[in-house]
């Protein structure tokens, strides 16, 4: 993992990573994420060093982590993958959040808080957001957000007053 981007540690070129319809015959030797806001979305989004956006799944599991995008979901929704050993750089992107997971089919797919990341092979240009929404099951990846307490979750606290009291103090006695 590498806090910094691809061209940042000197490469250049996608690492091996496709955009739309074509295949991933192998895992990228590098990948790159990054954090982008673009219309229509209001929030930022993940691309790949392709620009071509990344989504998740939400039949996915995350504890156990496994992917359930496989076979013909996985032709239509390729994972996000990079080459064992290989290092994923970041842009604007936490990389505590940052991880990858064994699939069932042996490659590495990385994942992004706990989410596995793909892209959809109907974006056929940088940029494309057509997966959003797919099926009410597919949105974009989004950098993760610090978790906000849920405020029902605890009992709040009585707000402090500033200012006279409604029922004053008993004063001490100053000493002399």
């Amino acid at each position: 993992m590498a806090d910094s981007t691809a061209q940042d540690a000197g490469l250049s070129g996608n690492g091996g990573t496709v955009v739309g319809t074509a295949v991933q015959e192998q895992p990228p030797k590098w990948a790159q994420l990054s954090a982008v806001t673009s219309a229509p979305l209001s929030g930022p989004h993940l691309i790949n060093i392709s620009q071509a956006a990344l989504y998740r799944f939400d039949d996915d599991t995350t504890d156990p982590s496994r992917s359930s995008c496989v076979d013909a979901c996985a032709v239509k929704w390729p994972p996000v993958t990079v080459q064992e050993g290989g290092n994923v750089y970041l842009a604007g992107v936490n990389p505590k959040e940052v991880g990858a997971i064994r699939r069932q089919d042996g490659q590495v797919q990385i994942t992004v808080g706990g989410q596995h990341v793909y892209r959809f092979s109907g974006d056929r240009r940088p940029g494309d957001l057509n997966g959003q929404g797919i099926d009410g099951k597919w949105t974009r990846s989004a950098r993760p957000a610090r978790r906000r307490r849920d405020r029902n979750s605890r009992p709040r606290r009585p707000r402090r007053r500033r200012g006279r009291r409604a029922t004053p103090r008993p004063r001490r006695p100053r000493c002399k």
